[in-house]
């Protein structure tokens, strides 16, 4: 009986000839002992302890597919060269592979979308833009105009700042001073009250 009949006999598996996990497990440790060396003779020197690695993997991996397990495998030992994989390591970087692969393909999907959608229609044309204002900045009066709308936008903005000035009854004793009068001469604020320029004159 082949390793591969037996693997999936001992996993209740009655197709022993047609068994693509069980075949793909046998290849996997077979790259496993080329690839470890003898760090794999060293874990597995018992033929028990590897046979019960064979079934744990084949009853974590049922039911995924072989490129999967095979991608999961290589991106273990992309970065893992001293130990085989655990079951628990291998099965996550499969995980990761599906993951991968299920995006990859979301993502194909989507770009033949978007190939199959018509050309936008632009509105402008932004090059002719450009070259129309490179082609007007030289233009006499141009820089004079640009400037009067400038001069044009201040004065608007200014018209519309409100100014905030004093009351009478809380403004600077000065006449014609719209300051706020906020010193007095009295201690206890009897007497006039001027701003901080002209109490200085006071």
């Amino acid at each position: 009986m082949t390793e591969t009949a037996q693997l999936a006999k001992q996993n209740g598996d009655q197709r022993t000839f047609d068994d693509p996990l069980a075949l793909c497990i046998v290849s996997l440790i077979n790259a496993m002992k080329a690839d470890f060396g003898h760090k794999f003779k060293s874990q597995f020197g018992d033929p028990e302890a590897l046979r019960l690695y064979k079934r744990r993997l084949y009853a974590k991996l049922k039911g995924l597919e072989i490129p999967d397990i095979v991608d999961g495998y290589e991106r273990y030992f992309e970065k893992n060269t001293e130990w085989p994989p655990t079951v628990p390591q291998l099965f996550s970087l499969v995980e990761q592979a599906i993951k991968s692969r299920v995006n990859a393909e979301k993502n194909r999907v989507e770009a033949e979308r978007l190939a199959e959608l018509p050309p936008p229609k632009h509105q402008c044309d932004p090059l002719a833009m450009l070259a129309d204002a490179k082609a007007g900045s030289g233009k006499p009066g141009s820089k004079a105009a640009a400037l009067q709308n400038h001069a044009a936008v201040l004065e608007l903005s200014h018209s519309k700042t409100l100014h905030s000035f004093a009351g009478f009854e809380h403004g600077c004793t000065i006449p014609g001073c719209s300051n706020a009068g906020t010193i007095s001469a009295g201690t206890v604020g009897g007497s006039n009250f001027y701003c901080r320029e002209h109490f200085r004159m006071a």
